[in-house]
């Protein structure tokens, strides 16, 4: 069975157990607990911003390789609308052999 009783030291109320020890934290670990949540709190924050980062960059790249593609087929129809029809038909067939493989 655990007493508690309340003492008054210089206006402060503080709660004692059996042992005589203070439930309430000590200066010194209230501020090291406040640090290392602050510390936690900070590198949380940094994992989170470089995972936001990485992904910013992935869709960037994803955004110019589809604009590269965009234009290569742009660029791939201008020619064969100069070409004649079975010359054009040959450059369409080399064009999607060239997409299967990538």
């Amino acid at each position: 069975m655990m007493l508690h009783l309340i003492q008054t030291i210089g206006g402060m109320l503080t709660k004692r157990g059996e042992n005589g020890t203070s439930f309430q934290e000590s200066r010194g670990e209230k501020a090291r607990r406040k640090a290392e949540e602050k510390r936690q709190a900070r590198l949380e924050k940094e994992l989170l911003e470089a995972e936001e980062r990485k992904q910013r960059e992935e869709v960037a790249r994803l955004v110019e390789e589809q604009r590269k593609l965009r234009d290569e087929k742009l660029e791939t129809e201008k020619n064969c609308s100069k070409l004649s029809t079975p010359a054009k038909e040959k450059e369409m067939k080399k064009e999607t052999e060239k997409k299967r493989q990538i």
